[in-house]
């Protein structure tokens, strides 16, 4: 994320509050956008959902380290079965 990305946020969380939202719910993973999140009051939680990475070690070290790597990662929930519920799963 940018500064013109954290501006925006900035501006939206205040627009936001403006009107006296109460929850906001965020699932963005792309890398950075935790700490700019958290410093706008969201508040990381889990998501119940477990990613598992492989790769064999004839990919070399380079790759392994990538795939290991989870702020590498921009995971959308289109990636996933996200919108499968799941028995037991809260999502608020």
């Amino acid at each position: 994320m940018d500064d013109s990305d954290l501006q925006q946020l900035r501006e939206q969380v205040a627009e936001l509050r403006s009107r006296d939202v109460d929850v906001v719910y965020c699932t963005l993973g792309a890398p950075g956008a935790s700490k700019a999140l958290a410093a706008n009051g969201f508040l990381r939680r889990d998501s119940g959902f477990a990613m598992m990475t492989f790769a064999p070690e004839s990919a070399g070290e380079d790759v392994r380290a990538l795939v290991a790597n989870r702020d590498a990662w921009f995971v959308t929930a289109g990636d996933s079965d996200l919108d499968r519920s799941r028995e037991a799963t809260a999502y608020a």
